[in-house]
């Protein structure tokens, strides 16, 4: 019963438009971010070595793989709860603003059965949205070396 449940309440999130919108938050902003380091890193490097290389002979350079991986973390690592609480609370508050909530009352399945649903997607959201920022990280990562 409760896999009918969360089915249902999967079809619910993704015919919603705000679901999206994460998705294309870290679709767009990672390549951004990662193409901005390798085209204008040039300028980045050179404030970060300053009058440390007229001294130094440094080998190799500082923006690579690792710092655009740094910065995207940094950036979006904070922002990921708030980009998974609008499906949460979405789900929650648009069955009572829809008044969809009284038909489940009117069926027999208990209300710890259709919290349970819910939590479950919003956990399988929020898992498939975090998947979706490693990948979309390492390929923009590994495109623009």
């Amino acid at each position: 019963m409760i896999l009918i449940l969360v089915k249902n309440e999967f079809e619910k999130v993704l015919k919603r438009k705000r679901t999206y919108i994460s998705f294309l938050l870290i679709g767009v902003l990672i390549p951004f971010i990662v193409g901005a380091i390798s085209n204008g890193g040039t300028t980045l490097e050179k404030s970060i070595y300053g009058q440390l290389s007229d001294s130094f002979f440094f080998i190799g350079t500082l923006l690579n793989g690792y710092l655009a991986t740094y910065i995207i973390i940094a950036v979006l690592i904070n922002h990921m709860p708030f980009l998974s609480t609008i499906i949460a609370s979405d789900i929650f508050s648009g069955e009572y603003s829809r008044s969809t909530f009284r038909m489940y009352l009117t069926r027999p399945i208990s209300r710890t059965k259709v919290l349970f649903s819910k939590v479950i997607v919003v956990l399988a959201y929020t898992s498939i949205l975090m998947g979706f920022f490693l990948s979309v990280g390492f390929f923009s990562v590994g495109f623009f070396r």
